[in-house]
């Protein structure tokens, strides 16, 4: 509940959260099929949710009655005559300013993508979906997949995919008790696509600066902002782990000379790639 209630607060519909005021009107039930599919489609990993009882734009609480919302099992059921293969959701609820909010939340380990449509629906209200399409949300949009986004999606199953966060580049330094160290921290989100954990060894970062190429190779992992207390280096005996089919989040703290941070200073970064070296494998993803 609490991923719940953490992003009714940010009050921001994103990749992983929708609103609406009310329930699914029947003439628009098959809306429902469409953004749990674009949800699902999403290549992102945590849960998703689309919460009732809050008002578009104003985002007001205005809350729904448990019996506006049908059984889990009811929804299930229609999903399943649409949807290929079966995915998991379930109903969450909580209170906000004595109000209900209720939501179907789509598992993030529902990672068997493409889930797709299986049959057309009878063309008798406002909305419709047909067989043979996929929908995939981007942002706050819902939209029909196209050879490109099918094509991710199959190269991203049973693989793992990295990519930033946030475009925000910044250098901590960290003061101990003989010197300070100087560190590039990048905010990075792992897509663990696997059936597996994936055991991270060791993370090189190749950055272009103009047409120089510096490449760093000592990286201390972080929950948030790098301190003293983040000590050990990620190496063979100390990996990163990646939990199975998830997603997560991890700064990646790169440490740097000064003439490294003055450099930056004068220059902008072409490009980053960062190298991630997995046992014997090393693979490279191209992060700007």
């Amino acid at each position: 509940m609490t991923d719940l209630l953490e992003y009714i607060n940010a009050k921001r519909e994103t990749e992983l959260f929708d609103i609406k005021e009310h329930y699914y009107s029947t003439d628009k039930k098959f809306d429902l099929i469409k953004d749990i599919v674009s949800f699902a489609n999403n290549k992102n990993n945590s849960d998703k949710y689309i919460a009732f009882g809050i008002k578009d734009k104003t985002w007001q609480v205005v809350g729904v009655k448990k019996s506006d919302i049908p059984q889990i099992s009811d929804i299930e059921q229609f999903l399943n005559q649409y949807i290929e293969p079966n995915l998991q959701i379930s109903l969450e609820s909580c209170t906000l300013k004595n109000k209900t909010v209720i939501a179907i939340k789509i598992h993030g380990d529902n990672t068997n993508r493409p889930y797709m449509i299986k049959k057309t629906s009878p063309n008798n209200g406002k909305s419709c979906i047909r067989c043979g399409e996929i929908y995939l949300r981007k942002g706050t949009m819902n939209c029909i997949a196209n050879r490109v986004d099918i094509d991710e999606i199959y190269a991203l199953n049973n693989n793992l995919d990295v990519c930033l966060k946030t475009e925000d580049i910044k250098i901590n330094e960290v003061i101990g008790l003989l010197k300070s160290e100087k560190y590039l921290s990048l905010d990075v989100q792992f897509n663990n696509n696997l059936k597996e954990n994936y055991n991270i060894q060791k993370i090189h970062l190749k950055i272009k600066i103009n047409n120089e190429i510096v490449v760093l190779d000592e990286c201390k992992e972080s929950i948030g902002t790098i301190s003293n207390s983040d000590r050990y280096f990620i190496n063979q005996n100390r990996p990163l782990i990646i939990q199975q089919s998830s997603t997560c989040f991890r700064y990646l703290n790169f440490r740097v000379e000064q003439n490294f941070v003055n450099k930056i200073k004068q220059d902008s970064i072409k490009s980053i790639e960062i190298l991630i070296n997995v046992g014997k494998d090393e693979k490279d993803y191209k992060l700007i």
